[in-house]
């Protein structure tokens, strides 16, 4: 009985032998991967991960790099540049990684290549800001004369129909709107009221609510200038508008592009498809879709030398009130000092990210 056993156990050996070496013979690599030191993310390290990111408040998914959320498939992973020092940047070889929010970036960082966790909640602090509050200001630094101009928040409307004025820009529907005040003009003041025409208005008068303006257009935007609308920023076929009228009281601009001719402004392209005496006639074509509207624009535009200015706004869409800031910076020169909230789409939002690490490249930051 005793040999019986020991024979048993001894097949049993030869069997295990036996299939380890099959094993390594179709596995070269097996004890390199059985002993590969595992990689921790640290800060400077760049990642693939997967994503699903959800609200907190609700557990509903707003954003994903998997094709397949349900079951976690297909997708192309997200490229990670892992610092939370905004100053620094990756290497050449991953100029395409990206920084994320902070809350998901200290979430990253201990993880391991193949590991699965769910980062948060994150606040708004530390994902996409918080979201404007009466009362705040956005403070823009003109650097010619030092002077901030500051824009202060006195009203905000959740949920609000949007205004006829902005429905040609963003639609019908329903946005959040705010009141706001610009703060900081004088008498006299040099000023840029059509964004075509640079420190060509003077401020003549103010009051509480509103300050008067005379505009007299430079000598070298009298013809084939580029038009920019004032209110929305929409900026109409370069070079293809003049004055073709002008005196104490009014200026007219006339606007003829050639047939064919293209702008684009936020979601759509607006080709020219005709012109008459009175109109432009042009198609308008979403990017990246194939729904397209004909639509129409005025043919001149006329112009009141002496116009009034709200400083204080009403009924002003707040996704619009970022492309205001813009103006100030890249037409006029401003620099922007201070915006203490957020225009994300998420601002306010806590958060949560449901991750998994696919794989780590270390040391991938600039070297100084």
């Amino acid at each position: 009985m005793q040999k019986e056993k020991l024979f048993v156990i001894a097949m049993i050996v030869v069997i295990v032998l036996l299939v380890s070496s099959l094993i390594i013979l179709t596995n070269p690599d097996i004890f390199g991967n059985l002993f590969k030191e595992t990689e921790i993310i640290e800060e400077g390290d760049c990642v693939d991960v997967h994503y699903i990111g959800r609200f907190y408040s609700n557990d509903s998914i707003f954003d994903s790099s998997y094709e397949d959320v349900e079951n976690k498939s297909g997708g192309t992973p997200l490229n990670v540049f892992v610092t939370l020092d905004e100053e620094i940047l990756p290497s050449d070889d991953f100029s395409d990684y990206i920084t994320t929010v902070e809350g998901f970036t200290e979430g990253l960082i201990g993880m391991m290549e193949g590991e699965e966790k769910t980062i948060g909640p994150i606040p708004p602090d530390k994902a996409y800001g918080r979201k404007p509050i009466e009362g705040d200001t956005i403070t823009l630094l003109n650097p010619e004369t030092g002077e901030d101009i500051i824009l202060e928040i006195n009203a905000i409307k959740e949920n609000s129909s949007i205004p006829e004025d902005f429905i040609d820009v963003l639609g019908n529907g329903t946005t959040t709107l705010v009141d706001w005040r610009v703060l900081i003009f004088s008498v006299g003041d040099i000023t840029t009221y059509y964004p075509t025409w640079i420190n060509a208005t003077t401020i003549t008068a103010i009051n509480e609510t509103s300050m008067w303006l005379y505009t007299t257009p430079p000598d070298d935007k009298m013809e084939n200038f580029t038009w920019i609308n004032s209110t929305t920023g929409m900026q109409f076929w370069e070079n293809a508008s003049s004055v073709t009228h002008i005196n104490d009281s009014t200026i007219i601009i006339t606007h003829d592009p050639f047939i064919g001719a293209t702008f684009q402004y936020g979601m759509y392209n607006y080709t020219v498809m005709n012109k008459t005496t009175d109109k432009i006639n042009v198609s308008q074509t979403v990017i990246d879709g194939n729904e397209t509207i004909y639509t129409e624009f005025n043919r001149t535009i006329t112009i009141n030398r002496n116009e009034s200015q709200l400083i204080k706004s009403f009924d002003f869409p707040l996704i619009l009130l970022q492309q205001y800031v813009s103006y100030f910076e890249y037409y006029l020169g401003y620099n922007v000092v201070d915006i203490p909230f957020s225009f994300s789409e998420l601002a306010g939002e806590t958060l949560i990210f449901e991750v998994k690490v696919i794989e780590v490249y270390k040391e991938c930051q600039q070297q100084s």
